[in-house]
This record gives structure tokens, sequence and C-alpha cells, in this order.
């Protein structure tokens, strides 16, 4: 064999070249199939995930407790009764939610009045203070505004947004606009989903009632990424992730909780139609072969 090699050496070399290459394509074959394997997975699980996404999305209103309509009535009827109070304003809006026996249950249940509840917010270069009176995965309710003024981006969100002015003014544009969208106080200001605008709080103060209805988790970011990035204000992030991941579990525990138990009322409910039924039914045989005995 040695003699072989050493008399045909191209032979040999041209062999294990052979099978080299062989190797090499046998494992690019492989390599390819493998991931090719992982891409459709992936496209099927981006396929149903966006699938589950859209049909959520279409059922969103299904999931909302507040109307805005009325909201807006409430907030109108504080504004007349207590002029530029703020805070018997505010009084006013969370003592009629708190009313209602489907909302009161999910509001926060620490009064706005208890300075620990208040949080700064920087957005879109903008700075106000605010007060989370609930919220939940897909809706939030806060008071927020400043009695200094502010302005900045209004963000580009997952939501629509309802602005209430309750004391002061807010003034907003849309890119290509010449003159301003005034909202005086009792006026509503609809940011739609996907828009954007430029808003100002004038120096004079404003304070608002401000309700999202959509996806709130995307819009969290925005709400938050200035007291990282830019305040460096870290104990403010840090106070505000406690107050809202605690209003937010808390109504998802109880939503899952509600759900529950109406799956099992209606199971006991439709039980309790079919026992009476059988009874019903097993009377008409009895009755039935008393008859037949009769006779």
């Amino acid at each position: 064999h040695i003699r072989l090699v050493r008399q045909f050496p191209w032979a040999y070399l041209d062999a294990s070249s052979t099978n080299v290459l062989s190797m090499r394509k046998t494992s690019s074959t492989t390599s390819s199939r493998g991931s090719f394997y992982w891409l459709a997975i992936l496209a099927v699980f981006f396929a149903l995930f966006g699938a589950v996404i859209k049909l959520l999305d279409n059922r969103l209103r299904h999931f909302y407790i507040f109307d805005q309509a009325q909201l807006h009535d409430i907030s109108r009827a504080a504004i007349a009764r207590h002029g530029n109070a703020t805070d018997l304003i505010f009084d006013e809006i969370v003592s009629k939610l708190g009313q209602d026996p489907k909302i009161g249950p999910t509001l926060n249940k620490n009064s706005f009045r208890d300075h620990n509840e208040w949080v700064f917010n920087n957005a879109g270069g903008a700075m106000g203070s605010m007060y989370i009176i609930h919220a939940s995965i897909t809706e939030y309710l806060i008071f927020f505004g400043t009695p200094i003024g502010t302005e900045g981006h209004t963000g580009r969100h997952t939501a629509d947004d309802y602005f209430h002015i309750l004391q002061g003014e807010q003034l907003a544009f849309r890119a290509g606009d010449l003159t301003p969208e005034r909202y005086p106080a009792g006026a509503m200001h609809h940011l739609k989903r996907g828009q954007v605008k430029q808003y100002v709080m004038p120096e004079s103060g404003c304070w608002a009632l401000e309700l999202a209805q959509g996806w709130i988790p995307p819009m969290l970011p925005f709400g938050m990424a200035d007291s990282v990035f830019s305040t460096l204000d870290l104990p403010t992030f840090l106070r505000t992730c406690v107050i809202t991941g605690r209003e937010m579990i808390a109504n998802l525990l109880r939503g899952m909780y509600n759900t529950g138990l109406t799956m099992v009322q209606g199971n006991f409910k439709a039980l309790s139609i079919y026992s009476v039924f059988a009874l019903l039914t097993d009377s008409m045989t009895v009755k039935r072969d008393v008859d037949s005995d009769s006779g």
C-alpha cells in the first residue's frame, strides 16, 4: 500500500479531495435544510401571531369599560360646578366614576390628594405631572397637566387618545397646518391612533383628564424612555413602573376572575335549566306510566 502511494500519490490526493468536497457539499446541504426549517417555523409563528393580534384588535372595544362621551359629560358638569377649583373638579370626577359598579372596583384605591401617587412624566420633550386613575392592557385614565406650561411631541400611538381639558387651554397642530387647534376648558382633543401632533400647554397652566383606548403596553416606552435616557430620573422611572404595574396587574387579575366567574355562572345556569327539563321529562314519563296502568 505504501509502495502504491509513493508511485501514484496523485491518485490518492484526488480521492481525498473528492471526499472532502463531498463532505462539504453534504454539510452545506444539511445547513441549508436546517436554515429553511427554522425560517419556515418563524414564518408560521409570525403568521399565527399576526392573525391573533388582528382578531383581538377587531374585538378591542369589547374590553373597554369607559365611555368617552360619558367622561366628557362628567368633566363638563364638574367644570360648570367648580370653575377653576381644579382639586374639586378632580374630586367630583373620581367620585362619579367610583359610583359606577362596573368601573368603581377598577380605579386606583389611593387618593389623588396623596402626593406619593403623583409622578413626573417626561415624554416627547414635554414635562408634566400625572395621577393614574385606571390602567389596564387596553385602557388608561389619568389626570395630567402642569401649572407652569410645557410643549412637545404627542407621540405616535397604538391607541386613541381623548384629552378632556379641565382647566386652562391646550394648543396643537399637525405638520402642514398654519394655524393652531385650540382646546379650552370643557373641550375634548381627540388624537386618533397613529396620528401625531405638536402640542402646547401655555405658561398659565393646563390640566386634563386623559383617556387612552387601544393597545397600551406599546405606548409605555414613549412615556418612560426620557426618564431613563434624558433626565436620568431613575427614582421617578421606578415609581412610575410600580404604580402602573400595580394597577395593570390588579385589573388583569380582576378581569380573569370575572371572566371565570361568568363562565361558571353560565354553566350553572345551563345545568339548572337542564335539571328542570329532566325533572319535567321524568314527571311526564311517570304520569304516562300511571295512566297506562290505570287503563
